[in-house]
């Protein structure tokens, strides 16, 4: 299961250029892009299933990560709580759009797209990874501040969960990535 929270610290740091986004041959990478500039100031923090530090967007950048291959659960909250459900092979490299929208209260809430060649934003992929600043993680300084949002992080992760097993068969479908889905 993967994770997401708004605000916070900031904890990327840019990179000089852009890397490699092909898969290493025993890993599939997974690329989170948050396009646009709308509420750039929200910072959406990523863990993985074992709650170990990720990555942290903000509005138009990037980055990459390696994940064993097989099925994995991101969650993303704010003032939402969303999730996604992800099955990777190994030499695959697939694409995720972390997608902010005005919410309940007229207040930024955080989507996880799955960008497959199905979804609108397929087309738009490469155009968004030019425009897009690529971000790494800041040393340590990530996985500290998961472990003082330990408690906020659960609670989440289960709300997400709720919100996801309410979903319809067409928003499971646009937050589903299957091995085939990803690119070589």
């Amino acid at each position: 299961m993967f994770i997401a929270a708004c605000a916070g610290p900031r904890l990327m740091k840019p990179l000089a250029s852009p890397p490699s986004l092909a898969a290493p041959a025993d890993k599939a990478l997974v690329v989170f892009i948050r396009p646009g500039s709308w509420a750039s100031g929200e910072r959406v923090v990523i863990v993985n299933e074992f709650v170990t530090f990720i990555g942290q967007p903000a509005g138009e950048e990037h980055f990459a990560v390696t994940v064993t291959p097989g099925a994995h659960t991101f969650v993303a909250w704010g003032a939402n709580a969303d999730g996604m459900r992800v099955s990777v092979l190994a030499g695959k490299t697939y694409f995720v759009e972390v997608r902010m929208k005005m919410g309940p209260g007229f207040v930024p809430a955080v989507h996880l797209l799955a960008l497959k060649p199905t979804s609108e934003g397929w087309g738009k992929r490469e155009a968004w990874l030019r425009e897009t600043k690529p971000m790494t993680q800041d040393g340590g300084r990530g996985q500290a501040y998961i472990g003082r949002e330990r408690l906020e992080v659960d609670a989440k992760v289960r709300q997400a969960m709720r919100v996801f097993a309410q979903y319809n068969p067409g928003e499971v479908d646009a937050r589903t990535l299957v091995p085939i889905d990803g690119i070589p």
